[in-house]
């Protein structure tokens, strides 16, 4: 997908668009949406890609973007089960 990425990247997080872009030039992606957070202030928020609207047609995929997320905090829960778990053990 040739369409640009858009959006901000401070120095030193430049890695993180490189494989955002890269998921495109793949064609892994269509459409999509990223931020990175540190110590609460945003450090990457990137947007690339294609959506299409309720009617059909087809849009850059923005920051305004509703995107639906599923199952996707499983990994997370369990993992932060698995840490609960083991620093429990070792008290």
């Amino acid at each position: 997908m040739t369409d640009s990425i858009r959006g901000s990247v401070l120095p030193g997080y430049e890695p993180v668009r490189d494989v955002f872009q890269s998921f495109f030039d793949m064609g892994w992606d269509t459409g999509s949406g990223v931020s990175v957070y540190r110590k609460g202030a945003p450090v990457v928020q990137l947007t690339g890609g294609r959506r299409m609207t309720a009617d059909g047609s087809v849009v850059p995929y923005d920051a305004s973007t509703i995107q639906l997320v599923a199952s996707t905090t499983k990994f997370v829960e369990s993992v932060c089960i698995a840490l609960l778990v083991d620093r429990t053990d070792s008290l």
